[in-house]
């Protein structure tokens, strides 16, 4: 008997709940899930296309003996394995049970657990903006600060043209914040007859801007922390360009992991700790320009970050949690696909004295293959 089959519909209840909730990053990356077991720390491999150069055309009786390409691959860990726990009594199920509660409140405990787990992965995508090939701030400080201008959205294409991003599949995920600016400043994609539609107005719906797929996500990466200044260069001779951890000293402060700063015409985010004024200090990405001696870092303070993109910059991988050959003791262990995202996860019934726990559970890693094709977008908290 399929002891599962009960509890479905609530089960899909609480999916479809969560698949319209807004995860911006988990909808604009790239994924790999597969509804297939997955072990923790297991490497998940994904191709990349080669490239061919072109050719002249010489007419002959053959086609020239070219167009082959050298394919290469990104290789991650799936690096967390997570399950949501649900467990009942069969007192708590019969109390409930008479008023018709029960399946109201099991529903709402799937929902809770999709987006519990929704929720840790698209923080761990938002944490690959760390990793963009360019960081900028908005020219006035926070992104859409100004009113009825959509400058913003042309400077991120402009940096997201410069790194050579294909013009096609873009996306820009921001935070909530960005995006009430984005809301009140600027009522043409509000008003019916400018945006052609209504949607955004009614429904709240996202539509594409100058070719940015907009989202909103509430895993961006945030810090309030003040920034600490003073702190300079300590390398006789200067640092080259490509170089990710730099020698500082006659810090005022301490740095701490988070804080944001100029170094020339730079912005990068500190990924450690430097305290007594001096130490080594790990950068977020490798400097884009040689920097010299004594050169000062300057803080911006608190910030809230956005992200813009194309697809191919980051990567997720989920598969359903490994199980032993043959099964657990689990009862029953079904697979429910979210068809929005197209992950699958796991959910297992066991059946215990006296009560029963459910398992919502997925298996997943995240990844940067191209980096490069991504702009993080510090605003001003």
């Amino acid at each position: 008997m399929n002891t599962l089959d009960g509890l479905i519909p609530h089960i899909y209840t609480g999916l479809e709940t969560v698949s319209r909730e807004l995860y911006g990053m988990i909808n604009a990356v790239n994924r790999d899930a597969k509804a297939e077991s997955g072990a923790l720390n297991q490497i998940v491999r994904s191709p990349i296309a080669g490239e061919s150069a072109l050719e002249d055309i010489i007419p002959g009786e053959h086609p020239q003996p070219s167009g082959d390409a050298n394919h290469t691959y990104y290789d991650m860990a799936l690096t967390k394995s997570k399950v949501y726990p649900i467990r009942w009594t069969g007192e708590e199920q019969v109390a409930l049970s008479r008023n018709e509660a029960y399946g109201k409140l099991l529903a709402n405990q799937f929902a809770k657990g999709f987006r519990a787990i929704a929720r840790e992965v698209e923080a761990d995508l938002g944490s690959l903006l760390l990793q963009s090939g360019q960081m900028i701030r908005p020219e006035s400080g926070v992104l859409f600060g100004d009113q009825g201008s959509f400058k913003d959205f042309a400077h991120i294409n402009r940096e997201l043209d410069v790194a050579g991003a294909p013009e096609t599949d873009r996306h820009l995920v921001m935070s909530a914040e960005a995006r009430a600016r984005l809301e009140a400043n600027n009522p043409m994609i509000i008003t019916a007859n400018t945006a052609g539609t209504d949607a955004v107005l009614r429904n709240r719906q996202n539509l594409p801007i100058l070719g940015l797929n907009v989202g909103m996500s509430g895993g961006m990466l945030r810090s309030t922390l003040s920034g600490a200044n003073s702190y300079k260069v300590d390398k006789t001779g200067g640092y080259a360009a490509g170089t990710k951890v730099i020698k500082v000293k006659e810090g005022v402060e301490d740095i701490q992991p988070g804080m944001a700063f100029y170094l020339k015409n730079g912005l990068y985010i500190a990924m450690n700790t430097v305290t007594g004024g001096a130490g080594d200090l790990e950068l977020n990405r490798p400097l884009i320009e040689n920097i010299s001696n004594q050169k000062q870092l300057y803080a911006i303070g608190a910030y809230q970050m956005s992200g813009a993109f194309t697809q191919d910059a980051f990567l997720l991988a989920a598969r359903t949690p490994a199980m032993p050959a043959g099964g657990d003791n689990a009862d029953d262990v079904t697979v429910v696909t979210d068809p929005l995202s197209g992950i699958s996860y796991q959910v297992a019934l066991y059946r215990q004295y006296r009560q029963t726990k459910i398992e919502i559970g997925l298996t997943w890693g995240v990844g940067a293959p191209n980096g490069k094709h991504a702009v993080s977008i510090l605003d001003s908290i």
